[in-house]
């Protein structure tokens, strides 16, 4: 490389040093000889740094270049590495921009450092996108690092943008000195806000209030300030035994480094317990503070800490939050993790007693910072749905991705509507929504005083037709990358291979309406407009999976069936997933008409184990939500003896437990061919009781009546089908 370009990268590291803000540079065009001269120059003037590339490596530091304050790491490991600070960090692009790891490292990189993209391709020829993508989403990041402060990029040898702000950062951190809470913490440095917090904590601990929720976004210090006010609670003897819940040992690192510091400047022994490089629990005097994975607590603890509740998922969170006496939480509002909306409504809409707390400011760089800014921006980790709209008249618009590019305000517009369907929002999603060639965008906007407005959104993938090299990996067990609604049809209807190659569905991947406007039928109109539009197209079927049980109305209210529920719960969400469906075409139609059966089957015999933790009244919906038809007697009848025992027990009011076999029996029949003989509460009841095998005082618990109640509702539901069953026994008899 030219030694002009060098001089050039040497001035602009030097300003970003004497700044505190940090900056983004691109380096393209770049042979191995060249980028060893960029390394060997930014490691003379940072002591560490971070290279990132596509080679599947643990962790090694580069001598081999000539330098040694550089750690190299697979982007596959780069998670481990939460937590921890460098001068820079350089990710290898050459095949791909990951945004989720750019949103993952560039909190990494300490004020005055870079956030470094390089390439051996030229500038106009590297493609950010994923392999086999659009080139939408390439466009879009390099017309935003065009828009970047603090930016320098090189192509080759040559420099085509070079921009520094002016101005100088400043940080403001304060020493640890807790004097009024006769603890002094030495060596350690805190933000304002991290004091704060950890005022609050000592007060939290000590008063009658349930919750202390931390929210700000990433970068903020909430893992440390969570760590250190751990150590002074061990001190203080608050507690013996404290889990920290989280999505994974990598994202509670940073807590259990602070903890330690702070318990061992404190004075205390500590034992650190590690699984290989990751620390899952520290021990000090008579104090253990360990790692839980969140599906791992199983009961109520004096104090339990959630870091980052956006992570785990709404069902579990609010399982969490009804077990223990006392809950510390955390939670990213914008950032890496992805959006805490919903994990702050779900906290507010259960615990009334909160200490709310917000880290304002960022701990590793100035506020203000350019960098910062950028990557929000770019992967709009910081979009809002905008809420002020009047509702006029409704238009379906079929959205150009190409638009979306050369519009930032509609795709700001589109994608904060976006990330309220689902529960956690990626850096990933969005170089989905742009590149994915098999998704696509439709919006619903509302015109009024000469305005329109995008009020609705919906992303759909599109599915088929399957090959029969597919049919194959399908009958093998193995999944096939974006196919789910044909995966789980070909589990229920694995005889019909022939038809499934045939078919073409379109899947709802996100569906939904601006906050304000929901509830108004908006988001049924969308999906309408977006049936005719599949018919026009000759789909065969539209369906989702989704693992957010509270829509389940939403669809149903639509016409779609439920066809699918996950045996096994989500490990991120804690919910089990559930697929719905529409067909649309009449091949379809037969084929769903034999899968629902299949399915409504595979449901009522597995209730009792696979369903039996699943709530009883979306048991009930999805099963009310199923046409019966002549075949889903789930391979029952009755036998004389059956007819018999069941006349004994209607005349000589028998008690129902001894003749349960043949009440089991009629409750099934009853359920699969949907005959309405009861209430829905006598339904809700013999479901709980009879099919999931609930204890009474728990069927009492989810009814809200008292254990006599029960008993008397479920012995009153049990002679409602008994007596029907007896007037209408002819046409269940068994032939054989």
């Amino acid at each position: 490389m030219v030694a002009n370009v060098l001089d050039v990268v040497g001035e602009y590291v030097s300003k970003l040093r004497s700044s505190r803000y940090r900056g983004l540079l691109v380096v393209t065009g770049v042979d191995g000889k060249r980028f060893s001269g960029i390394l060997k120059l930014l490691a003379s003037h940072y002591p560490r740094l971070l290279l990132c590339t596509r080679k599947h490596i643990d962790y090694e530091h580069s001598g081999g270049l000539g330098v040694h304050n550089v750690l190299v790491a697979g982007y596959s490991k780069v998670k481990r590495l939460l937590g921890y600070e460098f001068d820079g960090v350089l990710l290898d692009v050459d095949k791909g921009l990951e945004p989720n790891i750019i949103g993952l490292v560039g909190e990494m990189v300490r004020g005055g450092g870079i956030l470094a993209l390089f390439s051996s391709k030229n500038y106009d020829d590297i493609d950010l996108g994923f392999p086999g993508g659009l080139s939408y989403y390439t466009k879009y990041v390099k017309k935003m690092i065009g828009k970047a402060k603090n930016l320098l990029v090189v192509d080759g040898d040559y420099i085509l943008l070079y921009r520094v702000i002016d101005g100088i950062g400043s940080m403001k951190l304060v020493d640890l000195r807790l004097r009024k809470h006769n603890i002094y913490v030495h060596g350690l440095k805190v933000s304002p806000s991290q004091l704060e917090w950890i005022d609050k904590f000592i007060y939290f601990m000590k008063s009658g209030r349930r919750l202390l929720l931390g929210v700000g976004d990433r970068g903020r210090g909430k893992s440390a300030a969570i760590g250190i006010a751990l150590g002074i609670g061990c001190v203080k003897g608050y507690y013996s035994e404290v889990p920290v819940v989280a999505s994974s040992e990598y994202s509670v690192q940073s807590l259990f480094m602070l903890l330690e510091k702070t318990l061992s400047n404190l004075g205390l022994k500590v034992v650190v317990k590690r699984r290989g490089d990751l620390i899952y629990a520290i021990e000090a005097d008579e104090c253990r503070i360990s790692y839980m994975a969140p599906w791992e607590v199983d009961r109520g603890y004096r104090l339990l800490v959630i870091d980052e509740a956006a992570a785990i998922g709404a069902s579990r969170l609010r399982r969490l939050l009804a077990q223990s006496r006392k809950i510390v939480a955390t939670t990213t509002v914008h950032g890496y993790e992805g959006s805490g909306r919903t994990a702050v409504r779900v906290i507010h809409s259960m615990v009334k007693a909160v200490i709310e707390h917000v880290f304002r400011e960022p701990i590793r760089y100035p506020i203000g910072d350019p960098l910062e800014q950028w990557i929000y921006d770019t992967f709009l980790l910081n979009v809002e749905p905008e809420d002020r709209v009047i509702l006029g008249q409704l238009r379906y618009n079929v959205i150009d991705r190409k638009l979306l590019v050369e519009d930032p305000t509609l795709l700001r517009r589109i994608y904060g509507i976006l990330v309220l369907a689902h529960y956690r929002n990626e850096p990933n999603d969005l170089a989905l929504l742009l590149d994915n060639p098999r998704h696509f965008v439709r919006a619903i906007s509302s015109i009024a005083d000469s305005r329109e407005e995008v009020v609705g959104v919906v992303q759909v993938a599109v599915e088929g037709p399957l090959s029969s090299k597919d049919v194959g990996v399908l009958r093998r067990g193995l999944s096939i990358k974006g196919v789910l609604l044909l995966d789980k049809m070909f589990k229920y209807a694995n005889d019909f291979e022939e038809e499934l190659t045939r078919l073409k569905a379109w899947r709802i991947v996100r569906i939904a309406v601006t906050p304000s406007l929901q509830r108004r039928g908006i988001g049924s109109r969308l999906l309408r407009e977006l049936e005719n539009e599949a018919l026009e197209n000759n789909i065969d079927f539209i369906g989702a999976m989704f693992s957010g049980h509270d829509v389940i109305d939403f669809w149903v209210k639509n016409n779609y069936k439920v066809f699918y529920i996950s045996p096994r719960f989500n490990k991120i969400t804690g919910e089990k997933n559930i697929g719905v469906i529409k067909p649309l075409s009449r091949e379809a139609s037969r084929i769903l008409d034999v899968v629902l059966n299949r399915f409504k089957s595979h449901l009522l015999w597995s209730l009792h184990v696979v369903y039996r933790d699943l709530a009883v009244e979306k048991i009930h919906k999805v099963l009310s939500s199923l046409t019966p038809t002549s075949s889903s007697r789930v391979g029952l009848c009755l036998t004389k003896d059956d007819v018999s025992r069941l006349k004994a027990y209607l005349e000589y009011k028998g008690l129902h437990e001894s003749y349960y076999d043949v009440l089991h029996k009629l409750v099934l029949i009853s359920l699969a061919e949907g005959v309405k003989v009861l209430d829905e509460k006598e339904e809700l009841a013999v479901i709980a009781r009879s099919l999931q095998g609930k204890p009474i005082n728990d069927v009492a618990s989810i009814l809200g009546l008292g254990v006599d109640e029960v008993k008397e509702l479920v012995e009153k539901a049990y002679r409602k089908i008994a007596k029907y069953f007896i007037k209408a026994y002819q046409k269940y008899l068994c032939t054989m």
